[in-house]
């Protein structure tokens, strides 16, 4: 992880999260693009289950979410998040130890015990609501969170299918691979 904006372009984030305002350090532009990243962006952990390193410098988040069009799991939406924060606020970013959030994404993506390493987490919140996976499944959910309708996975191609299609995100084939043979029984 860097301290510096090195790789991060505003106006490119703000395309990959569909934001045509200009951007204005108040509160309701803040809303506008927490609301509209969490519509843009969905939430996956595809690399921790598939053994892959979670990077946190700057340019390997933007590579990863905006040019090539993935989701992140907490520490990457948060910190590319912070990262156009700060470039509309220019707050400074002293308070937290860079090598606190290292440890604590390493220790998350990494340890056989979390469960970032052990099952498939997405949501998204798409026009007719949240959906996501959980429990080895996909599920829509009502405003409540309440289950509306669960869908078995089938096979890979579905897997595929749903995380292209609904996710709106595009998996490297040999990612996917890892993630469907760890969804497999032992």
């Amino acid at each position: 992880m860097t301290d510096g904006t090195q790789g991060f372009d505003l106006d490119g984030y703000l395309a990959r999260i569909g934001v045509t305002a200009t951007p204005a350090p108040t509160l309701d532009y803040l809303a506008l693009m927490a609301r509209a990243q969490l519509y843009a962006i969905p939430f996956e952990n595809l690399d921790p289950l598939a053994g892959v390193p979670v990077r946190l410098d700057v340019a390997s988040m933007w590579d990863k979410i905006v040019v090539n069009r993935r989701g992140g799991y907490c520490f990457e939406l948060n910190l590319l998040f912070a990262q156009g924060w700060f470039d509309v606020y220019s707050f400074d970013r002293s308070r937290v130890a860079p090598l606190d959030i290292e440890v604590a994404n390493y220790f998350t993506s990494t340890h056989p015990m979390v469960p970032f390493t052990n099952q498939l987490m997405c949501m998204f919140y798409g026009a007719d609501g949240p959906f996501g996976f959980r429990e080895g499944a996909l599920h829509y959910f009502d405003a409540d969170m309440s289950v509306r309708l669960r869908e078995e996975l089938e096979d890979r191609e579905h897997l595929t299918r749903v995380l292209t299609e609904q996710f709106r995100i595009d998996v490297p084939p040999e990612t996917l691979a890892k993630v469907w043979q760890r969804l497999q029984p032992v």
